[in-house]
Formats: C-alpha cells, sequence, structure tokens
C-alpha cells in the first residue's frame, strides 16, 4: 500500500514539473516575428454556378464563368495559417453565354457591365502538420480552408454574404515558389441583382483555382536545435493539444433590422441570453474560438418586437428565440504589437466572425452571418480569466422577421455584448528563447 501511495505521490509531482517546466520535444518549433512566413498568390480559376430551381445539367454554359485572383496569407505556426482573396470573375476572362449571372437571362450582359468580384477570408488548417511532424522540405500540402466573404455584382452594387469550404494543394518548386490548387464550395443568399434564384433558401457555387505562390518573406519555421537560425524573441510553439480554453457567459443582443431606428432598440430589439465557447491559440498572437449564442431562450424579452412572431410576441413567448453558431479568428493586438509577456493580465484581442444563424419562429430561419468584435481578457489565475466582448454582426433582410426584407439586398444587423469566465485546459504558456 505504501509503494501504491509512493508511486501516485512520484507521478503526480512528476505532472506538476513538466506543467511548470513546460517540456520541449523533437517536434517543437520555433516562430519569430509577425512579419515572418508571409507569401503571395496569383491565379486563374472557374466558378461553376448552381442556383437555387435550376437543373444542374445546364451549367454549362449557363453557370459557367471565368475569372483572375489574387491573395495574400501567412502563416501563424506549421498548422495554422490565414488568406485573404480576392477574385474578378466575368471581367478580364468572360463568358457571353452565361444567362444565370445577374440580370438574369440576358446572356453577356454581366460581363458588358463588369462582371462580379469576391473576396475571401480563408482559415487555413495544415492537415500534415496537423497530423504529422512539421518538415521544411516537404513537397506536398495539404491545406484545409473553411472560409468567409462576400459577393458583389460590380454593374450594380448589389452584394451577398458568403461562406464556403476548401481544400488547397500546394507543391514546392523551390525554397520560394510553389505551385497551388484550391477547389471550393460556396454557400450564398438568393439575392436578386447578384445572381439567379428563387425564394430566401441559398445558392451555391463551386470555384476552381490554380496558379503560383511566391513568399514575401522568410517562410521557414525553425526547430528547436537549430540554435544559430532563431531570433533571439523567438517563441516555442509545442503540441497542437496546448493551448485550448472555454468560455461561459451571460449576454445581450441589440437588434438593428433593416429599416429600424436604433434608438427604440429598447424594449423591441433588446434579448438577453447565454454564450458557450471553446478556442485555442496556436501562437500568442493568433487563435480561434467556435462559440454558440442563444438569445430570447432561456432568459426572454416577451416585447422583443423585432423578432418572429412580431407583434404577436406577447402572446406567443415560446418559439425559442434565435441561436448563432459562429467562429472567430482571434488576434491578440497586445502580443502583436509589443511581443508575448507571459505575466500581462490584461488583453486586448480582435477578431473577425463567421457563422449560421437559425431563427426558430422566422420563415427566412438560416443564413450566413458575417461580423468583427473587440475582447478584453483578464487573468485571475494561472487557469481562470474574465471576459467581456462586443460584437457585430449582419444578416440578410429577413432573418430576424420578414417584415424587414425590404429589397433584394435589405441586411439585418445586431450588436452583442458578453461578460464571463474563461478556463484554460492543459499547460497554456509558451517558451521565450531569450
Amino acid at each position: 500500500m505504501r509503494a501504491i501511495l509512493f508511486l501516485l505521490l512520484f507521478n503526480f509531482s512528476a505532472i506538476q514539473a513538466q506543467e511548470k517546466e513546460h517540456f520541449i520535444d523533437s517536434t517543437s518549433v520555433v516562430t519569430n516575428s509577425f512579419w515572418d512566413n508571409w507569401y503571395g498568390q496569383l491565379g486563374v480559376d472557374m466558378n461553376l454556378l448552381f442556383p437555387t430551381g435550376h437543373n444542374l445539367k445546364d451549367v454549362f454554359p449557363n453557370g459557367k464563368s471565368f475569372g483572375i485572383n489574387v491573395a495574400v496569407g501567412k502563416w501563424f505556426s506549421p498548422e495554422f495559417g490565414g488568406r485573404f482573396k480576392l477574385n474578378w470573375g466575368n471581367g478580364i476572362l468572360k463568358n457571353n453565354h452565361n444567362t444565370w449571372l445577374a440580370p438574369y437571362g440576358e446572356p453577356g450582359e454581366n460581363h458588358r457591365r463588369g462582371g462580379f468580384i469576391t473576396f475571401i477570408g480563408d482559415i487555413n488548417l495544415n492537415i500534415h502538420n496537423l497530423f504529422g511532424i512539421y518538415r521544411p522540405d516537404r513537397k506536398w500540402n495539404l491545406i484545409v480552408a473553411p472560409r468567409a466573404g462576400g459577393w458583389i455584382h460590380v454593374g450594380n452594387g448589389n452584394g451577398a454574404p458568403v461562406m464556403g469550404i476548401g481544400v488547397i494543394n500546394t507543391y514546392r518548386l523551390t525554397d520560394k515558389w510553389r505551385l497551388f490548387a484550391d477547389v471550393g464550395y460556396h454557400f450564398v443568399s438568393s439575392v436578386n441583382g447578384v445572381y439567379s434564384g428563387t425564394g430566401s433558401s441559398s445558392n451555391g457555387y463551386a470555384d476552381i483555382n490554380i496558379g503560383i505562390e511566391m513568399d514575401l518573406s522568410e517562410n521557414v519555421f525553425h526547430k528547436t536545435s537549430d540554435q544559430a537560425d532563431i531570433h533571439s524573441d523567438g517563441t516555442v510553439i509545442n503540441s497542437f493539444w496546448d493551448n485550448w480554453f472555454a468560455q461561459f457567459g451571460l449576454g445581450m443582443s441589440l437588434l438593428n433590422p433593416y429599416g429600424t431606428n436604433f434608438a427604440n432598440v429598447f424594449p423591441n430589439g433588446s434579448t438577453l441570453g447565454i454564450n458557450l465557447g471553446i478556442g485555442k491559440w496556436f501562437t500568442p498572437d493568433v487563435g480561434v474560438r467556435g462559440g454558440l449564442n442563444w438569445q430570447n431562450g432561456i432568459l426572454v424579452n416577451h416585447h422583443a418586437t423585432y423578432l418572429e412572431p412580431g407583434e404577436d410576441s406577447k402572446a406567443d413567448p415560446n418559439k425559442h428565440g434565435f441561436v448563432i453558431l459562429y467562429a472567430d479568428v482571434f488576434c491578440n493586438l497586445h502580443h502583436i504589437i509589443a511581443g508575448y509577456d507571459e505575466s500581462r493580465k490584461w488583453n486586448a484581442i480582435f477578431f473577425p466572425r463567421m457563422g449560421i444563424g437559425w431563427n426558430f419562429s422566422s420563415e427566412n430561419q438560416e443564413c450566413p452571418v458575417l461580423g468583427f468584435g473587440t475582447e478584453q481578457t483578464y487573468k485571475i489565475n494561472d487557469r481562470l480569466k474574465l471576459f467581456a466582448d462586443l460584437a457585430y454582426q449582419v444578416t440578410t433582410g429577413g432573418f430576424l422577421d420578414d417584415k424587414f426584407k425590404t429589397g433584394a439586398t435589405g441586411s439585418s444587423g445586431w450588436f452583442d455584448l458578453n461578460i464571463g469566465v474563461q478556463y484554460e485546459f492543459g499547460y497554456n504558456k509558451w517558451k521565450k528563447m531569450k
């Protein structure tokens, strides 16, 4: 019995010591400056539309277009990066037979008016490095890229939010140059004046890109054994399973539907709710958070006339409000600007947001959501933090209540204010090289 107790005590002490010393294994790498690991891309693409209510076999030539694209991206760690891509379709490269692009049924007119532009932000997850070991000399890299952005008709300025997912393959030619191929599928709301589709459901389109990729800065993460190549301000990043956290909070939404006066948000557009989140920091500078916000469900405002069923909300309060499932990309401004300091109590974070909303009592139940926000955290101890965040997001008109769907491009928006506690799992620090 004494031997068992001694063994348990020894194991517990070893675990505690490991947490304090942060063991650096042979797979550890060091990321240096925020300005390292940037790249640019230039390519051509084919866009295939799949509008609601149309036969897929008619996509050639009615829903096909060609375009050019440029992108800039950065790898924050071997597993995680971000990219911003701009595509100009049916402009320089044209398809005069495309009848599904607005204005519907007029071949060549979309090109004559300037075509369309999509702007997309990607979260890049390198599958090889996520589940394997980082090798700077690897030729092929497979990347999964959830994404969000917007679609704009150049001729009339109408637009709609876009959400999708892509798969990217890169092949290394030299230390500086690579080939890339990007295949993605995206959803965009049925908005007249953008491209064809019926009702309030979502349209889809596929995007196939090929091109060349060039490093814009030093683009190698260093092994911890390569001391000669590591900047003194470098930071060791270890396992994918480090630096996770969970959040629980209470919040308020201030609804601002299309065509309403924000001065009337109380009580017509104010709701209370709960917020759950889980996230990970890949480096001190950047991380991701997935969350769920349930408004006007457990905590109910019976006077919220901006929500379906509108004026009858007092008589029928059991519609369970609305839920937003979202993903945020966290950028720690303190660490980006001033450098990583593990003793820092306050941290200021900025994040873009993408997600999907479900309004349980609206005919237009499911809609994409785009937004941005800021969060402040205060460290109580090594495990617990307080957080407060403020976000603004937009979605298509009619998501909150169909009476606000005025015109094809009408959009609704709302503010989210949340406060709560954050708990950090496992080892949650990085090691400075100096």
